[in-house]
């Protein structure tokens, strides 16, 4: 499918100006361009996309979707970290007042999210500048 296809599966209503907001806010937005737009053919299942890319484009299609709460999984492997702070600054500020929960086995850039917390042993501890030198 296109690239328009693709993140209309997250809101199939979506108008073109609400899809480029999409891929601009997850750093897409001068990829499809070089692509040709939004018309761009990106194969089935994203066939033709980096894994970066395609993690990329679902946070997209997340973001159209418009739900409560967003749950993203080790949402930046495979990036490198500057490019990781920055979509996860700007998928932050994105959500609005939307909820965020990240997974991951890596730091989260100042100002993601409000509350960290660690599985340590088996259970779930509030994140502590103490603990993060553990």
């Amino acid at each position: 499918g296109s690239i328009a296809d693709n993140l209309r599966l997250g809101d199939p209503q979506a108008d073109e100006a609400r899809l480029w907001a999409a891929l601009e806010q997850v750093r897409l937005g001068d990829w499809a361009r070089r692509l040709g737009g939004l018309t761009a053919w990106v194969g089935e299942n994203g066939a033709t996309l980096s894994a970066g890319q395609a993690r990329r484009l679902a946070m997209a299609r997340a973001l159209l979707r418009d739900a409560p709460l967003m749950v993203l999984d080790e949402p930046t492997e495979g990036l490198d970290v500057d490019t990781a702070d920055a979509l996860l600054v700007d998928l932050a500020a994105a959500l609005g007042s939307r909820s965020l929960l990240v997974i991951t086995h890596g730091h989260l850039p100042q100002g993601v999210v409000h509350r960290q917390y660690r599985l340590q042993h088996g259970r779930l501890r509030p994140e502590t500048d103490d603990s993060a030198l553990e």
